[in-house]
């Protein structure tokens, strides 16, 4: 960290995600493979009750499964068990931008706000997706959130806080023939520290938060082009918090 509240860093990670089914030989597939590098900054400015990241990154994910052509009926019709079937030679590749900014915009009210850009692209396939968009991928994601504490008067101990969630369009196939509509959600937040009463419960927090709070319908991702989910319906949670 500089003396002026600069921090660059960098990251290196590798992960494995275990892939369902076998292959023309059947051979259970094996786990398909991520490696990911990503370098930024955090900034942190001096006399001010804020923080700011903004990184780039690279993810690689290998083993994806995609189709056999060797063991198809068109291409070895002799086999009597000719078929469809995949291998795991398929690659995806995605590469972006992630910024985000918290700052306190006054002793009360505090801020926050991200973006993530992604250039996502099928680097290997069988199945002619090969300079495609994986399906289920925005290209650009937002999230911002408001909230206000109150720290004075009747109401102190009470916050309030909302915000609104932006996916970006996304393929529901991996031809890219059919788009899922882009879809912006809203949340909220209520709480209750009873920390400034005097009382018997001042260790408590109450907490109603509120995902979805318009109850919009939206798609939120496809397993192919005739099947999709939506993303949650309005849900309502409670909680209750004890500090010792």
């Amino acid at each position: 960290m500089f003396d002026f509240g600069l921090s660059p860093y960098v990251s290196y990670s590798t992960s494995f995600e275990p892939t369902s089914g076998t292959d023309y030989f059947n051979q259970a597939f094996k786990p398909s493979m991520g490696k990911q590098i990503e370098v930024g900054a955090k900034y942190q400015p001096k006399g001010l009750n804020s923080l700011f990241t903004a990184s780039l990154f690279n993810l690689e994910r290998t083993n994806v499964t995609t189709a056999d052509n060797a063991h198809t009926c068109s291409a070895a019709p002799q086999l009597s068990d000719c078929g469809n079937f995949s291998v795991q030679t398929g690659k995806v590749r995605v590469r972006g931008v992630e910024l985000e900014g918290k700052i306190s915009l006054t002793n009360e009210l505090n801020a926050t706000i991200g973006y993530t850009y992604m250039d996502a692209r099928v680097t290997r396939s069988n199945d002619g997706y090969q300079g495609n968009i994986p399906t289920d991928t925005p290209n650009n994601m937002v999230t911002s959130w408001l909230d206000y504490r109150f720290s004075s008067g009747a109401m102190k101990g009470l916050s309030i806080g909302g915000g609104a969630r932006y996916m970006g369009r996304m393929f529901a196939d991996g031809a890219n023939a059919m788009r899922i509509p882009d879809y912006v959600l809203v949340d909220g937040m209520i709480s209750y520290d009873f920390a400034t009463v005097p009382s018997p419960w001042k260790h408590l927090k109450l907490t109603l938060s509120a995902t979805n709070l318009a109850d919009r319908k939206a798609i939120g991702g496809c397993l192919s082009s005739s099947y999709c989910d939506y993303v949650g319906r309005r849900t309502i949670s409670g909680s209750i918090g004890m500090k010792f």
